[in-house]
């Protein structure tokens, strides 16, 4: 059992820390491969994504590229779209026949 996280902190409750299931666990491992920068973790320099650095127009190909490429490794994830946001863009992707999205 994982500990629900949301921006970078753990979400608390009347008892104690919220749980999160099996699927919003591999979301919120998903959000952190996308969010990291590849090359910045020292111990593995294939951690991370480029989709924060991208600046190349138009941002989508490049978008999901970057995550298709950042997600590989994930056993059942798989990259079903990219929505660009005004700075940011908008990871659609199935979990094991289950569509989740998050904002990177």
């Amino acid at each position: 059992m994982t500990y629900k996280l949301t921006d970078g902190d753990y979400v608390r409750t009347t008892d104690g820390l919220e749980t999160c299931d099996n699927l919003d666990e591999i979301r919120q491992n998903v959000y952190m491969v996308l969010y990291a920068e590849r090359g910045k973790f020292y111990p593995n320099k294939e951690f991370g994504s480029q989709i924060r650095q991208n600046t190349q127009l138009p941002r989508t190909p490049y978008a999901r590229a970057y995550a298709m490429q950042a997600l590989d490794g994930m056993d059942g994830v798989f990259v079903t779209g990219v929505m660009p946001l005004s700075d940011k863009s908008q990871i659609y992707f199935r979990i094991n026949g289950t569509s989740k999205w998050v904002i990177v």
